[in-house]
């Protein structure tokens, strides 16, 4: 299944519902894994994928990986592996990274403040990093 095209500092969101053999949702027998890869084959991250409300809905994983630095434009797959009463089940995710963006993400909190020498910015990204930064020509 194609899942879209992000950039980088983007979250890929990756949804896994786990099927018996009669096509009805059931819990497998482990918690499922994916291992994710270019196209080339290599692979860039691997795990298993944690329950989404285990109470609510049983049989449905969600995982969110953050495109960082790793990420660069190109095409990704995404497989995913679970075994529901011994039979062992396999889907294929894929999802394109575009040109942009940032791999630090995007701001998502800026302050401002002045001394005598400067005026300083403080900002953070959606992937959790603090950045600083100043401008010595204070008007």
């Amino acid at each position: 299944m194609y899942l879209g095209r992000y950039r980088q500092g983007q979250e890929v969101v990756f949804t896994v519902t786990c099927f018996g053999t009669d096509r009805v949702v059931a819990l497998p027998d482990a918690a499922p894994t994916v291992e994710v890869c270019d196209l080339t084959t290599k692979k860039m991250v691997g795990g298993e994928v944690a329950a989404n409300d285990h109470a609510a809905t049983p049989g449905l994983f969600r995982l969110a990986l953050f495109l960082g630095t790793p990420y660069t434009e190109g095409s990704y797959r995404a497989v995913v592996r679970y075994a529901v009463s011994g039979v062992a089940r396999v889907s294929y995710l894929y999802f394109d990274v575009a040109p942009g963006g940032h791999p630090a993400g995007s701001v998502t909190a800026i302050y401002q403040y002045e001394t005598a020498e400067a005026r300083h910015l403080v900002h953070s990204t959606d992937s959790g990093r603090i950045f600083t930064g100043k401008n010595p020509r204070v008007p």
